[in-house]
Formats: C-alpha cells, sequence, structure tokens
C-alpha cells in the first residue's frame, strides 16, 4: 500500500519538475540594458554567447604622481683667472704739444686746434684744378706765381685769402704738412663754420695727417 502511493506520488510530480527545466532564464542577451551597465561599469565586453563575463577590475596603467622639483642651490667655484679691469685713458689735453712739434712749425703762431672738416674725394680728381682756375679767371691770384700743391694739399679758412699757405699738424703722431688755400667759405656760413670747424681740407690732407684715426689738427700760420 505504502509503495504505491509513493509510485502515485512520483508519477503525479514529474511533470512538473520536467517544466521546470524548460523555465530557466535565458543568459542576458549582450543588447540588454543590464549588461550595457555592466560593461560600462567593468569596461568588459559579454562573451561570444552573449553570457555575462565578470572581470576583475585590473587597472591598465598607473599614474606617475608629479614630484614638485626642489630648489637647486648653486656652488660657486672659485675663479680660474683674474681679469684685471680696462684702465681708462685719460682725457687728451688740447694742447698742440701733444707730439712735438717739428721743424715746420718754428716761426710759426697756432691759429686753431680742434676738428677740421674735408671735401669730398671726388675733389682731388680735378675738383680743386677747376676750383683753382675758376678763382684765378677772377683775379684772384697770379696763375704764374700760385702755389700749387704736387700732393694736392689744399685747404680753406676764412681768415685767409686764396693761395695763402698754411701749416697743419697732428697733435697725437706729428704728422705736419702744408696746405695751398684754394678756396673760400661764404659769408653766410662763416658763423656755423666757425663753431665747428678750424680748417677745411682736401681728401688728401686729410689722410696725409692721419685725422681718419683721431680728428683733431693744429693750424699754424704766420702772422
Amino acid at each position: 500500500m505504502g509503495l504505491v502511493f509513493l509510485a502515485l506520488c512520483m508519477a503525479l510530480l514529474a511533470p512538473m519538475l520536467t517544466g521546470a527545466e524548460d523555465h530557466v532564464p535565458d543568459p542576458i542577451p549582450p543588447d540588454n540594458a543590464v549588461n550595457r551597465a555592466f560593461a560600462t561599469v567593468t569596461g568588459s565586453a559579454t562573451a561570444n554567447a552573449g553570457t555575462l563575463v565578470s572581470t576583475d577590475l585590473t587597472p591598465t596603467a598607473m599614474l606617475t604622481p608629479t614630484v614638485a622639483p626642489t630648489a637647486t642651490t648653486l656652488t660657486l667655484l672659485p675663479p680660474t683667472a683674474t681679469i684685471a679691469p680696462t684702465a681708462t685713458p685719460p682725457p687728451a689735453t688740447a694742447t698742440a704739444t701733444t707730439a712735438p712739434a717739428s721743424g715746420m712749425t718754428t716761426g710759426l703762431t697756432m691759429i686753431g686746434d680742434g676738428a677740421a672738416a674735408y671735401y669730398a674725394a671726388a675733389y682731388d680728381r680735378g675738383g680743386w684744378d677747376a676750383i683753382i682756375r675758376a678763382h684765378l679767371r677772377f683775379g684772384h691770384a697770379d696763375a704764374a706765381t700760385f702755389p700749387y700743391s704736387p700732393d694736392g694739399y689744399y685747404c680753406v679758412h676764412p681768415d685767409y685769402a686764396f693761395g695763402n699757405v698754411l701749416t697743419l699738424q697732428n697733435p697725437r703722431t706729428g704728422a705736419t704738412i702744408r696746405c695751398t688755400v684754394a678756396d673760400a667759405v661764404a659769408p653766410g656760413d662763416i658763423p656755423v663754420w666757425r663753431s665747428r670747424w678750424q680748417i677745411e681740407l682736401s681728401t688728401a690732407a686729410f689722410d696725409a695727417l692721419g685725422l681718419g684715426g683721431g680728428n683733431r689738427v693744429t693750424v699754424w700760420a704766420k702772422r
């Protein structure tokens, strides 16, 4: 009796147990919202069959913290050589005796000490000859007695007339030449001329005195 009842119960429950296996929930499909949320959180993808795969959260890289630089202490090494300061040369004194006066200035009076202006070099290539001829035509001198300079040493001074001869010296080097007055300063230009210059020279005379290395000249004449 008992065995018959047990067999009957088993027969009745068998369909229910078999149906339970058929209603197991399917795996979460790949497009399921929960699967997408999981993938977002874990950074993992689902398996090919759509099975939700749980993956450990493993960092792919570690950020190295930035270390603030420490202040650098500079160690001053002792100098290997001592540089002597450059001495400033004393200013030149405005005297005509910086260099020994040559015999060419004996018996002459210094009438000027300072800077010289000079005519363009083109005047040395025929310009002075043209100026001299113009003055001769106006009767400012006699062509037969005019003191031409074979070296082209010509000059201009407002106090000395066409044909006068002046002596010039570079007081720094002692270089000395004679120049022939071969032109004149326009009357209206004389005040400005005197404020700037002691003599006006041909380029040949300027170069012969070496004034490019320091423009200071003394001017000598008979008085």
